[in-house]
C-alpha cells in the first residue's frame, strides 16, 4: 500500500462516506508496470465481469482538473495501455475469431485512447471503427438530470460496420447516466438488423458510475449482449445531477437543488487505491470532468457531416472546475470530517495549479 501522510484518516473517511472496499478482489497479472493495480469486482447486481484498473496515471487525471491537453493526452495512454493488457490477460478478445469493432462516441471518445493500444497489441487483428454523435439539445454541463435533455444521434458512419458477421463491439466513453450509450446501442441494434449482423459481447472502458452501467447492462441483457466492463480506478455514485463521478464527498448538485441538504456520496474501490486517491483527490470533485473540453483537439463532424478536428474548450474547462472547486469548498469545510490542514490544503493546492494552467492558456 502507498504510504498515507501524516493527518489523513482512511478509515474516517469510510466511515463517514458510503464508500465500498469490501468488493474488490486484487488480481495478479503479468507484464504490468509495479504501480498498477487490477480487480474484480464483486457486485453482481451490476455486472458479473466487473473490473477496476487503478494507475498512478488515471489517479493523476481523477484528482486534478487542472491535468489538459498534452498532460491529458500522455497519461490516458499510459492508461490505455495498462488497461489492453489486463483485458488481454483476463479475456480472448484479441484471440478469438470474432471481428472487432469500435463504437466511436464523439466527441470525447478518442481521449481515452483504448482504440490506438488495441491496434498496437495486435496489429494483424481486424479492427474496424464506427463513428457515431449523440448530442444533448440543452446544455448538459454538470447537468444530465431527468428525461428532459433531449438527446439525438446527429451523425453516423457506419460504412466499415460487418454485414453478416458476429462481432465484438467496444465503447471508449465515461458512463455517468448512461444515456447516450444506450442511444448509441439502439442504433447499432437498427444496424444488426439491417445487415444480419450479431453483437455477442460489449466491452466498456472510461471513468463509470453504477446507475449508468446498471442501464446498459439491463439494455445489453434484454438483446443477448454479454457485457465487460473496465473502469479506471473506482465505480463510482452518481450525483443528483446525472453527471458528477466522485471518489467520495458532497452531492454539490443536490445541496444547490433542496435547499442546503447535504447528501454524500462515495464509490467502490479498493482500499489500496482509495490511500493513494485521499492525498490528493478534492472531496466531491467529478473525476473525468468535461473530458471533451479537457482535451487539445476532438475529432467530430461538421454540418455537412464531413469529419473535422475542433478544439477543446480548455479554458471554459478550466474556468468552469474553479468555480466548482470553490462552491465544494464553501459546503465542506463545516462539515465535521472536514480538515483544513488536508483537505484545506487539497482544494487550495487545485485551486492555485488551475490558476496557474489557466493564466498559460490566454
Amino acid at each position: 500500500m502507498d504510504k498515507i501522510p501524516q493527518g489523513i484518516d482512511t478509515d474516517a473517511i469510510k466511515d463517514e462516506f458510503p464508500i465500498d472496499v469490501d468488493s474488490t478482489e486484487p488480481i495478479s497479472i503479468l507484464g504490468l508496470k509495479k504501480s498498477t493495480r487490477v480487480f474484480k469486482v464483486r457486485r453482481p447486481e451490476i455486472l458479473d465481469e466487473l473490473y477496476i484498473v487503478d494507475t498512478l496515471e488515471g489517479k493523476d487525471i481523477a484528482c486534478h482538473p487542472h491535468i489538459v491537453g498534452w498532460e491529458l493526452s500522455w497519461r490516458a495512454h499510459a492508461c490505455a495501455k495498462e488497461s489492453v493488457r489486463a483485458i488481454d490477460y483476463l479475456t480472448d478478445v484479441l484471440k478469438g475469431g470474432n471481428k472487432i469493432v469500435f463504437g466511436q462516441i464523439l466527441r470525447a471518445c478518442l481521449g481515452y485512447e483504448l482504440d490506438d493500444e488495441f491496434r498496437e497489441l495486435s496489429s494483424d487483428k481486424d479492427i474496424r471503427g464506427v463513428w457515431i454523435r449523440p448530442k444533448y439539445f440543452k446544455p448538459s454541463y454538470r447537468d444530465h438530470e431527468g428525461e428532459i435533455k433531449d438527446i439525438r444521434i446527429v451523425f453516423e458512419d457506419f460504412r466499415f460496420f460487418p454485414k453478416g458477421e458476429d462481432v465484438v463491439l467496444i465503447i471508449q466513453d465515461t458512463v455517468a447516466s448512461g444515456r447516450s450509450c444506450v442511444e448509441v446501442l439502439n442504433r447499432f441494434l437498427e444496424y444488426c438488423k439491417e445487415y444480419k449482423t450479431t453483437i455477442s459481447e460489449l466491452y466498456l472502458y472510461g471513468f463509470m458510475a453504477s446507475h449508468g452501467l446498471k442501464l446498459i447492462v439491463d439494455m445489453a441483457k434484454r438483446n443477448n449482449i454479454k457485457v465487460r466492463a473496465f473502469a479506471i480506478g473506482n465505480i463510482t455514485d452518481l450525483a443528483y445531477n446525472m453527471y458528477d463521478m466522485p471518489v467520495y464527498g458532497l452531492d454539490e448538485s443536490y445541496y444547490k437543488a433542496f435547499g442546503e441538504k447535504i447528501r454524500k456520496l462515495g464509490c467502490i474501490i479498493h482500499e489500496s487505491t482509495l490511500e493513494r486517491y485521499l492525498p490528493e483527490y478534492p472531496p466531491g470533485s467529478d473525476q473525468p470532468g468535461d473530458f471533451s473540453a479537457r482535451q487539445t483537439q476532438l475529432l467530430t463532424c461538421d454540418a455537412a457531416g464531413r469529419f473535422a478536428y475542433v478544439p477543446g474548450n480548455i479554458r471554459q474547462h478550466l474556468k468552469n472546475s474553479k468555480r466548482f472547486l470553490k462552491s465544494l469548498r464553501k459546503i465542506s469545510e463545516n462539515e465535521p470530517w472536514y480538515s483544513e490542514s488536508w483537505h484545506g490544503k487539497i482544494f487550495e493546492n487545485e485551486l492555485n495549479d488551475l490558476q496557474r494552467v489557466l493564466n498559460s492558456h490566454i
